[in-house]
């Protein structure tokens, strides 16, 4: 499974991908997990507090990739002529 997450001042969005054999019924999953997510005893303000530092941890070591590190470099000229 892929997890993609955009935060903007103006939107929010989390996109989810994977092969599924039934994609209809994950989709009810989905559907139904969200519906209840604020009914969930499991999710608490601390919980989504470690969830948020561990993305912003993910983030942070991903910047130390040469995945990251390339395309952000060669981008860099386009933006500050040499």
């Amino acid at each position: 499974m892929s997890l993609e997450i955009e935060v903007d001042p103006r939107f929010h969005f989390v996109i989810l991908t994977m092969d599924t054999k039934e994609p209809v019924a994950l989709s009810h999953q989905f559907r139904k997990a969200i519906r209840n997510f604020m009914k969930d005893e499991d999710v608490t303000e601390d919980h989504m507090d470690i969830v948020k530092t561990e993305m912003y941890g993910e983030f942070l070591h991903s910047m130390d990739s040469l995945e990251y590190i390339a395309p952000v470099s060669s981008n860099r000229d386009r933006f500050y002529p040499v």
